[in-house]
């Protein structure tokens, strides 16, 4: 098939596009290149904000995955105008093109729309919350996309995790490994809140799977949902390292995410753990300075957007 990624250079993108590419499909990369080009493959330089740019790249296209977008809430924190900009009005206008041209759609949202909910197991239908700019457009986004689109899929997905090609060290379990793999305690903020962890392969393998399924809706892919705290002892087991934690700086985001829908009906799986990945990651840790900016997208955009 014919498949547009945009955001293809990015943390989840790069993934997805390797796996599009290994599986045949013809595969077209349009990306900002705000974090370089990881992959070195022809990528479409632009912004999904340039409607034009964007309209033309659909030429020809059966499948649209669309992953840009300023991801995470410190990044969006730094230029809520352009996160709105580039999370959901580019997502509003590349969905009714989409269903101008009968292009189907694959969007990945996010788990946290649905808040902070430390007393439920969160499906479909439960009430959403968001609580961070990035949920909002992220929410808003979905909304476009059912008005004007009928064949898409929509994705909340859980906490990412796992190696990357453009890595990122400003997730939870990356980060947590890196610590460990280099000797430093697993410095952890509260502990006992709930979040949902989906490793990226699994998500880039079950986007694949999805590209002529002919479902379409809203579906959670949360993966598996821990407490923080046992995140962090499990990494520390396996690495040898300690935990520091505190208890008084505690994340307020607390949420189970229920993913039977997409297992049922989708006949997802999810198949790689956390345990499974340590190894990888601890390897890579190793090899890099972590906290070097490139690897959090806050403290990148920070630093390209300063100079500008």
């Amino acid at each position: 098939m014919n498949v547009l990624v945009t955001g293809g250079c990015g943390y989840l993108g790069n993934t997805v596009v390797t796996r599009l590419q290994s599986e045949g499909h013809r595969v077209t990369v349009f990306d900002a290149l705000l974090y370089g080009n990881p992959m070195n493959i022809d990528v479409i330089k632009g912004d999904v904000t340039e409607n034009a740019s964007l309209s033309k790249a659909l030429d020809g296209q059966d499948v649209v995955i669309h992953l840009a977008a300023i991801v995470g809430e410190g990044g969006c924190n730094l230029s809520k105008d352009y996160t709105v900009r580039v999370n959901y009005l580019a997502t509003r206008n590349l969905s009714a093109t989409c269903q101008e041209r009968k292009v189907r759609l694959i969007f990945p949202s996010t788990a946290s729309v649905y808040g902070a909910r430390p007393d439920s197991f969160l499906d479909e239908n439960s009430p959403v919350s968001p609580t961070s700019v990035y949920a909002i457009t992220k929410l808003a986004a979905e909304d476009a996309i059912k008005t004007n689109c009928r064949d898409y899929l929509i994705f909340r997905l859980g906490t990412l995790f796992g190696l990357s090609k453009r890595m990122r060290f400003d997730l939870v379990v990356n980060r947590f490994v890196a610590m460990g793999a280099i000797g430093e305690k697993i410095t952890l903020f509260g502990g006992p809140q709930f979040r949902p962890f989906i490793h990226l392969d699994d998500v880039a393998d079950i986007f694949v799977e999805m590209l002529d399924n002919e479902k379409t809706g809203v579906f959670n892919l949360g993966g598996d949902n821990y407490r923080i705290s046992d995140v962090a002892n499990l990494i520390s087991s396996k690495l040898g390292s300690t935990v520091e934690t505190f208890e008084e700086l505690r994340d307020p985001r607390d949420y189970r995410v229920n993913s039977d829908l997409a297992e049922k009906t989708l006949n997802v799986k999810f198949r790689r753990t956390i345990e499974d990945s340590t190894e990888e990651i601890a390897k890579f840790s190793k090899m890099v300075n972590y906290r070097a900016s490139i690897y959090s997208n806050e403290e990148w955009l920070r630093s390209i957007w300063s100079k500008s």
